[in-house]
């Protein structure tokens, strides 16, 4: 859950409200707090709540005691002659005033749907629209189990922040321990001396308290139970019966730990969802001494602990701030760098290379992430038969199994809800981005069986029924058991255009390509021939001009006629550099198989001289001539050439010649551009290319190639040109925009403009630079990275960071004291 309350002067006070609240519930310890000013969130922290990835974004009320304090006589009371109510009268009347009863602060509900539209909750599809399921909060409920109910909850007793603390260091210690008791809306920050600090700072970077302030220790029923003790739990693990932290692995290289340094509600906030969603956040607020010359101790070994918490490699650690200066970071840094702790514990990775980093600049992978899950539950391995269409849609042909729970305490619970993640065996899955909940289930599942969302897991669905549910069943036949959907790129894209009243079809280009692709067995055989080492040889097959000595000056080809011609062996060898004659015999026989390249004789027919590539399949010693049909002898009158022996040539299938005098090679050079491993490691990639959006069957915009690669989706323009609209200024302005268009309605994160010249004109970045950022249709987190990429195909490929995701800077807020 991700919640959203008021950022603003008295953002203490809410934010630990918003804690006391999730401590009521079930697994409220991995509730993320999200601050909006006026309606509007920083968009690093929408970043930030797509990869948090939460089943619901929610607001809570304000209650009536809390609206007269922070706005005392904005309220009035009227008796029954129309008078002016005060004191008990007032109160009284106020409170039966049900009214207000329930009603959010200004600006939460707009900024709660904002969130909502940058994430993935779940939306319920009854009805003519869909609708969130969740968007209220104000403790238990239905769907949302009490946490003193759970059996196994603790119940001795905790570590919370006090009611009467208030400030920076209430918001820090209610984040780390949880709030026990409702939040005072009179309370300041404490006062205290340098040795309760030092040891406050151990508590909140390291987990040891061995001399906390005894106001910080809860007892239930305000009775004693035991002394504060290195064991003594915290709030939040009140609400984590049964539940554990469960990290995720990946093959991709783990996050470095993050520290946020600033005193405003962003960066407590940001460093609050970093912390749930990697395991790996700090907050550093000046209370902590962040501003002192000399670093205290306890604050450097602190932060030393929060790198080494990474496991399984050196330490690292990142600096970064929502309110501070990259100077400020930088000074940190070299502060930091400085202390005694840092030849004492071996010091960090990259010691000459700077830690600190925009916020705008932080990466939010979904790899290497954590949640909370059922402690006996969370790794269980189903298999379960699926069929997959030809674009690579796998569709369950069974439903899961009944998500039973195995705990007995828990299953005792009678209204105990728990959500089921599903992750397919390999990472084809498209997270995230919002696919409404419908297309995920298989047919043979209905809409209303339970609702289901594309999470960053793959496929997130609720283990209660919500179809019909027959007095009496067995408990077990109360659980959801739908069949799903595991979406193609192309399936998810179809998704994303219904949603926008679109559908899509494939163009004219890609039909050739889907055409070749089936004909080699697949999209990848096609890259790697029409976007590898071949290329050169298949383009020279294809020569522009009529005359041999012009196409072939070798030697080694020979021209049938303008658009269409021949190699041999040796020239396909000459073109196809840097490989090995037995690769290029590798691949060629593979094209051979697949009939994308023939193999055959350059004959001339003796009746009407047509030279003609006669293929190996319709050769004899009596052949007939393709053009006049006449007969001809297989000898020396009709070879090519005066030789002891015919040359055997290849020559490509008609559909690969459109191919390549329309650049639909372009594509595939930038697929596997795109898709080699990168520093050893092979990246995880799809793509769909040449789909055109339709708005009422007409055309609204064409993407050349939409790739999904490391959770990374990307649109991009591909050209052999090295400008846009063929240099024309109102044509290349409305490519950029269509290229907008489509990266909006998919949420992409890249926009990518690729071409095979050697590198784009001044014009075309330019302009590029200016439309990209003024497009009004991008989503609240902002417009894309646009990277351009020059000289594909060629030895000097170069890729250039046009326009880095950074996004506007909300108003500065004074620090909450």
């Amino acid at each position: 859950m991700a919640i959203v309350f008021d950022g603003g002067d008295n953002w203490s006070y809410w934010a630990r409200r918003a804690l006391y609240l999730a401590n009521q519930v079930w697994g409220g310890a991995g509730f993320a707090l999200v601050p909006q000013r006026d309606g509007r969130v920083d968009p690093v922290l929408l970043r930030a709540c797509r990869a948090f990835d939460p089943d619901y974004v929610v607001v809570f009320p304000q209650e009536l005691v809390e609206f007269e304090y922070f706005a005392p006589g904005t309220l009035h009371a009227w008796g029954p002659a129309g008078e002016a109510l005060t004191g008990t009268d007032r109160w009284n009347a106020l409170a039966r005033n049900v009214a207000f009863q329930g009603e959010p602060r200004p600006g939460d509900q707009d900024a709660r749907d904002l969130v909502a539209s940058v994430c993935s909750p779940y939306l319920s599809t009854g009805g003519n629209e869909p609708f969130e399921e969740v968007a209220w909060f104000d403790g238990p409920a239905e769907g949302l189990p009490a946490a003193a109910d759970i059996p196994g909850a603790h119940t001795a007793h905790v570590l919370h922040c006090a009611p009467s603390w208030g400030g920076l260091i209430g918001a820090a210690v209610a984040s780390h321990a949880g709030v026990a008791m409702p939040p005072n809306p009179a309370a300041v920050e404490p006062e205290l001396d340098e040795g309760v600090l030092n040891q406050l700072t151990s508590w909140l970077l390291q987990g040891s308290h061995p001399h906390l302030p005894y106001e910080l220790v809860h007892f239930p029923n305000e009775v004693s139970t035991s002394v504060l003790t290195e064991e003594s739990k915290l709030a939040h693990e009140r609400t984590m019966a049964g539940l554990a932290t469960i990290a995720s692995n990946a093959p991709a290289p783990r996050q470095p730990a993050v520290a946020v340094l600033g005193d405003t509600v962003e960066d407590f906030a940001l460093a609050r969802i970093l912390q749930l969603t990697y395991g790996s956040g700090a907050w550093l607020p000046t209370f902590l001494g962040t501003e002192k010359e000399t670093l205290p101790h306890r604050l450097s070994s602190g932060l030393f602990r929060v790198a080494a918490k990474m496991r399984g490699q050196r330490r690292r650690l990142t600096l970064t701030s929502t309110s501070r200066p990259l100077e400020d970071l930088y000074r940190f840094e070299e502060r930091f760098r400085t202390q005694h702790d840092a030849v004492q514990h071996g010091g960090l990775e990259n010691p000459d290379t700077s830690w600190s980093t925009r916020a705008a600049n932080l990466a939010w992978p979904r790899t290497h992430t954590t949640h909370l899950g059922i402690i006996e539950q969370f790794d269980d391995a189903l298999p379960v038969p699926t069929t997959t269409d030809s674009t690579g849609t796998r569709v369950m042909v069974t439903p899961l199994p009944p998500p039973a729970l195995q705990d007995p305490a828990l299953a005792g619970h009678q209204n105990l809800a728990w959500h089921v993640d599903v992750s397919w065996a390999s990472r084809h899955s498209i997270l995230g981005r919002g696919v409404r909940g419908d297309e995920l289930f298989a047919p043979t599942t209905g809409p209303y069986h339970t609702l289901a969302r594309n999470s960053r897991s793959g496929i997130s669905y609720q283990a209660g029924r919500y179809d019909f549910v027959p007095a009496g069943i067995q408990s077990v036949n109360r659980l959801a058991r739908p069949a799903l959907r595991d979406l193609s790129l192309t399936d998810f894209v179809a998704a994303k255009a219904a949603e926008n009243n679109m559908t899509i079809r494939v163009s004219d280009a890609g039909q050739r390509t889907a055409q070749l692709s089936r004909m080699l067995g697949g999209r990848e055989p096609f890259i790697n021939l029409f976007g590898g080492p071949l290329l050169p040889a298949l383009r020279a097959l294809v020569p522009t001009s009529s005359s041999n000595n012009t196409a072939y000056p070798d030697g080694d080809g020979v021209v049938l006629r303008i658009g269409d011609g021949v190699l041999s062996f040796p020239g396909i060898c000459a073109r196809a550099t840097d490989t090995t004659s037995a690769e290029v015999r590798e691949q060629l026989d593979t094209a051979l198989r697949a009939g994308v390249l023939r193999r055959g004789l350059v004959l001339r027919c003796q009746v009407c001289q047509t030279k003609q590539l006669q293929s190996i399949d319709t050769l004899g010693q009596r052949w007939l001539c393709e053009r006049c049909a006449d007969e001809n002898d297989l000898d020396r009158r009709t070879w090519h050439s005066s030789t002891d022996e015919p040359t055997w040539f290849y020559g490509l299938h008609p559909v690969g010649k459109h191919l390549l005098q329309d650049h639909g090679d372009v594509p595939a050079l930038l697929a596997a551009y795109l898709s080699k491993p990168e520093k050893n490691r092979p990246v995880h990639y799809q793509d769909a290319t040449e789909l055109e959006f339709l708005e009422d069957n007409n055309p609204r915009v064409e993407a050349d190639l939409i790739a999904y690669r490391d959770d990374v989706l990307i649109v991009a323009e591909c050209k052999s040109a090295d400008d846009l609209g063929g240099g024309v200024k109102k044509k290349r302005k409305a490519e950029i925009l269509k290229k907008c268009q489509a990266a909006a309605w998919l949420q992409a994160e890249q926009l990518v403009f690729a071409t095979t010249a050697s590198t784009w004109k001044q014009a075309t970045k330019d302009a590029i630079c200016g439309i990209v950022p003024s497009y009004k249709d991008w989503p609240a987190f902002g417009p894309p990275t646009v990277l351009l990429i020059a000289g594909l195909g060629g030895t000097a490929t170069a890729t250039e960071t046009l326009l880095l995701r950074n996004p506007p800077k909300v108003p500065d807020a004074t620090p909450a004291r």
